[in-house]
Formats: C-alpha cells, structure tokens, sequence
C-alpha cells in the first residue's frame, strides 16, 4: 500500500518540529552551562555590553545597580585609565578581589560623572534571578510555538503564536550571553526590533481573528520593526545610538503586549461564559506574565533605561505556560464533543 505523498508531508514535518523541540531544549541546557561560569567570579557589581553601555539589567543587591543611576551609561574609563571594551572593564575588575572599589568615569550623551562603586561576586541567586529567569522564559516560548505549529498547522493563530514563540525565546536565550566580555549583541537586537511585531500580528488574529486587519496592521508592526531594525544593527556599537534604539524597541515591545493583553481582556468580557478554554488561560497568564513585562518594558523605554528591565523576566513565562495550557485544553475538548457527536 502506497504512502500519499501529503501523509509524507505531515509525517516530516512533525518529525522536524519534533526535533527542533530537542534541539531548543539542548540549545538552553547548553547556553545554562555556559552562563554557569559566571558563578563565583568578580564582576563590577553590573553589566557591561560589547559597545561599553551598561544594561538596564541588575538587583538591589548591587551596588551598581541598586538605584539604576548607571544604566544605559557608556563606561569610558576606569580609575582614570581609559577602556576600549567590556573586555577592558571585566579584566580589571578580575584582577582584583572581590569588594575593591573603583572608580568608573561614565558617559551619557554630552553628560559625564564619576562613581566608585565596589566589586561583587556573582553568586548563584544572581545566576539564578537573572540567567534562570532568562533561560525559562526562552525555552517556554520556543516549545509553545512549536506545540502551535504541530496542533494548528496552515492557520494564522499557529503561524502567529509560531512567530511569538521563536522570536521571544531567541530574544531571552539570546540575552544569556549577552553580557560577557566577547559577548554578541546583533541577534538579540534583532530579536529585540521583531518581537513587538509578532505580539501585533497575533493580536490581529487571537483571540478573533480580523482578516481585514492581517495584511495592513500586522504588515504595519513588521514594517516598524524593520524601520528599528535596520538603524540598530547599523549603529549597534554606538553607545548613544544604542541607548536610543533600544528605548524605542522596548516602549514599542511595552506597547505592543499592552495592546495585546487589553484585546485579550475585552474579548474575555464580550464572551462571557461562553469563553474557549484557550481563551481563558491565555488572559489568565497574560495578565502577569505579558501585561506586567509590557508595563515594565513601557516604562523603561519611556525613562530612557531607567527601569531594569530583567524585572519582567519574574513572571514572563506565565504567558507561554498558560498559553500551552490552553492550546492543550481546547484540543481535549474538541475532540471529546467529536467523539460525544459521533456516539450520539
């Protein structure tokens, strides 16, 4: 008996996105091992880019970083010796012991000042409160968009939530390896601009699908996110240029999960009791895990990097768990009434 040749299709591509779950899941084991050799070493007491800005990344239990005075700031020099990299800023911290005081000549714009501030040891509640939280989020949203893809293949929902998936866990995976001496900036960047039009684009077709809205708004958020794209990869090793970009993604990410979270609420309260599983839990985990990173994203971008922005990591992957959840659910459900109609 002969295969058809689309059964051979279908059995491919679930066969494909089976393996593209295996390698997303070694990929992160992989990238978690590698951020492990951060654990015990001395480090400035926050992060420093490729480009020598200081990431609006950090705890309170830094003492760069506890009240965000730092942040999106270029690092130019170091107890008066000048720095040409990240590279130049961890090898002088390395060199001394945990708890030394520098002073860092710092630069935002035409603005310049000076701050001693004393070194830390990264710790395994850093690594975890920030790497782990990055980690989680990255896996839980590249397996959700592939669980899309392989429950709801050739629709706009799977297409879009296969988008958001892959986009948000590279943007998350990739910030992992952000922030080490030779780190690499462009593919997190370019997550960075792309996110916020795959957020657009699912929310032109989830929770109702608005065909007359797919091609012109969800092209709209594309064409934005290429606008930001481009300029940033173009001028990513400029720390002002930088810092200005970046803002721009982050308010246009804060806003597009805003809008988001705000259609998923209305549509809740138009369906009443009459709500679909995948419904109910994708508002159930966008409210904290979309709603509270999109507020926080806003704001930061808003304040020029005043807010630090691994706050929305906490809770963020709420949003791809319960978004599973519910894409499981609704499954079970369809197929019950299935069996349910044909029994009757």
């Amino acid at each position: 008996m002969m295969t058809s040749p689309s059964r051979c299709v279908s059995r491919f591509y679930r066969v494909a996105l089976a393996a593209a779950a295996v390698v997303a899941i070694a990929a992160t084991a992989a990238i978690g091992a590698g951020a492990r050799s951060w654990i015990g070493a001395p480090f400035p007491g926050f992060f420093v880019l490729a480009n020598r800005v200081i990431p609006s990344v950090g705890l309170t239990s830094w003492s760069g970083t506890r009240d965000g005075a730092v942040y999106q700031r270029a690092v130019i020099a170091i107890d008066g010796s000048p720095v040409a990299s990240a590279s130049d800023v961890y090898l002088r911290v390395a060199n001394h012991a945990p708890g030394h005081a520098f002073t860092y000549t710092l630069r935002r714009g035409t603005t310049t000042e000076t701050l001693a501030l004393a070194s830390h040891r990264f710790s395994q509640v850093d690594y975890s409160m920030i790497f782990g939280a990055y980690l989680m989020n990255g896996i839980f949203y590249l397996l959700l968009g592939l669980l899309a893809a392989w429950m709801l293949p050739d629709t706009d929902l799977g297409r879009a939530v296969l988008f958001v998936g892959c986009v948000a866990g590279i943007f998350a995976l990739s910030a992992v390896s952000l922030y080490g001496p030779e780190s690499e900036m462009r593919v997190h960047a370019l997550a960075e601009a792309f996110f916020p039009a795959t957020l657009v684009y699912l929310a032109v077709v989830f929770p109702r699908e608005h065909s007359w809205l797919i091609g012109p708004v969800a092209g709209l958020g594309w064409w934005l996110s290429l606008a930001l794209a481009v300029p940033y990869q173009i001028l990513i090793e400029q720390p002002a240029a930088y810092s200005l970009l970046h803002a721009a993604c982050e308010a246009y990410l804060g806003l597009a999960g805003i809008g988001l979270v705000t259609s998923l609420l209305v549509e809740r309260a138009r369906a009443g009791e009459a709500a679909t599983p995948l419904l109910r839990a994708a508002l159930a985990g966008a409210l904290l895990g979309l709603g509270v990173p999109a507020v926080v994203m806003t704001l930061s971008g808003l304040t020029g990097g005043g807010i630090p922005v691994n706050v929305a990591a906490t809770t963020g992957f709420l949003f791809p768990a319960c978004f599973a959840f519910g894409l499981v659910r609704q499954d079970v459900a369809t197929r019950r009434r299935a069996v349910a109609a044909s029994l009757a």
